[in-house]
């Protein structure tokens, strides 16, 4: 388990989020006909991750994969676990050294915090550790693991056992040489900046949720946003890697009558992106429709909203049921989350603000904070309900933006308030209705 474990955070590590152009359609799966006009397979953007979303679209994944000869990976994990000992020692810290060795005095106190709070007891096995396997680890434990393989390796051992050819476009050790670009003080420089801010796992959890919905703008947001990427890191992880891939994907189009190519998604967009480096090359890509056939939909069969998805965020613990994707934002308060959409939910706003209080003091008061919040002539009608035992109030009031609807809880000293700004009090309620704390029982 341990070696398929470090070959996916390897996998996770290097396919790091690339900006989209405005513009390319929201699509995972490509069609690929070469210059001749013939047909001879499909290009299938995957995430390194075991998390449910990631399955979203894997069978539909499947279905394609019937038609082809040979189905290539990134990586052949089966080939892969034979580089273990390769891998072992890329991923440790040369002549001896420690993770502290690689920080000031001053650092070395928040970077132990992290790695006790990450690893609990089991802390000390990392410390001669790398900082980027460290951070690959960490992301993909926050990804979550509903199925007991990530995406890439179960569509490949699938393939193995339909009979059909499996290979590799890169070798482990192409991969790790493409790590090796950054100097391990800029390494650790990321490590610390990650337990500074704690952004890196709440990205990848938000990118987890853009892919779910196929939503490559929001996936080059998230791209902008989250940064931290030196230039030289992005070239050796992304740019040449693409080549690198277009070039074998060709060789293998060449001497093959049919093959689907599954790559992170992250390298199919973009002006050096796979999906333009292959029509240089002469082929043409098509996006396909993929149907909902995972047995983890993008919303739960108990939903009623028409389109959406589930929004789940695993540090705050809760799920709501949106009508789109979120896009995370800062407000006065700390952070929240708003997406403002149009069409069948006719403009609508979503926010979820929470307010931490004081954990030795009272708890929260839920109608005086009401009472503070929202002047009386704004406020329509109260009610007061539970959220999974949780005491929490129903309200219908008038904003700045239009009449709105909210759900206002307490739970352990935090307050949650999820507002939905919109004309169709129907669509507010369900998605007031579908918010869950994912730790407790319905």
């Amino acid at each position: 388990m341990l070696i398929r474990a470090g070959i996916a955070a390897l996998c996770l590590l290097i396919c790091p989020a690339q900006a989209f152009p405005q513009g390319t359609p929201d699509a995972l799966l490509w069609q690929i006909t070469d210059p001749e006009g013939s047909p001879r397979g499909y290009l299938y953007g995957t995430i390194h991750s075991q998390d449910a979303r990631a399955y979203t679209y894997s069978q539909a994944v499947i279905s394609a994969m019937e038609g082809v000869s040979t189905v290539a990976g990134e990586l052949d994990f089966q080939q892969a676990e034979a580089g273990v000992l390769a891998l072992m020692s890329a991923m440790m810290l040369p002549d001896g050294k420690e993770l502290m060795d690689l920080y000031r005095k001053r650092d070395r106190p928040m970077v132990e915090q992290g790695m006790n709070e990450r690893f609990g007891a089991t802390a000390g096995m990392f410390m001669r550790m790398k900082p980027f396997f460290i951070m690959a680890i960490l992301g993909k434990d926050a990804m979550g693991s509903d199925h007991p393989e990530v995406l890439d390796e179960f569509l490949l051992e699938h393939a193995r056992s339909s009979g059909q050819r499996v290979i590799g476009l890169e070798t482990m050790a192409e991969q790790l040489r493409a790590m090796d670009v950054l100097p391990l003080k800029e390494q650790a420089a990321m490590l610390l900046a990650h337990f500074r801010n704690g952004t890196y796992l709440t990205d990848l959890d938000d990118m987890l949720n853009a892919y779910a919905a196929q939503d490559l703008d929001a996936l080059a947001q998230l791209a902008v946003h989250g940064g931290g990427m030196p230039g030289k890191l992005q070239t050796a992880l992304v740019t040449e890697r693409n080549r690198v891939m277009t070039h074998r994907i060709d060789s293998v189009l060449q001497a093959d009558g049919s093959a689907m190519f599954l790559i992170g998604a992250a390298h199919l967009p973009g002006e050096e992106g796979v999906l333009e480096l292959l029509r240089v090359a002469g082929y043409h890509l098509e996006p396909l429709a993929i149907e909902l056939t995972s047995s983890q939909p993008l919303l739960p069969p108990g939903s009623h909203l028409t389109e959406g998805i589930r929004y789940t965020d695993r540090e705050r613990g809760i799920s709501v049921d949106l009508p789109g994707l979120p896009h995370t934002t800062d407000d006065e308060n700390g952070s929240g989350w708003m997406v403002f959409l149009e069409g069948p939910y006719d403009e609508m706003l979503v926010y979820l603000g929470l307010d931490d209080h004081d954990p030795a003091g009272p708890e929260p008061d839920l109608d005086g904070l009401m009472d503070e919040d929202f002047p009386v002539d704004e406020i329509i009608a109260v009610a007061k309900v539970e959220v999974q035992g949780m005491p929490a109030r129903r309200i219908s009031f008038h904003s700045d933006v239009g009449p709105s609807h909210g759900l206002i809880i307490q739970r352990d000293h935090v307050v949650y308030v999820l507002v939905v700004a919109t004309t169709d009090a129907d669509s507010a309620k369900l998605v007031l209705d579908s918010f869950r704390f994912t730790d407790l029982p319905e």
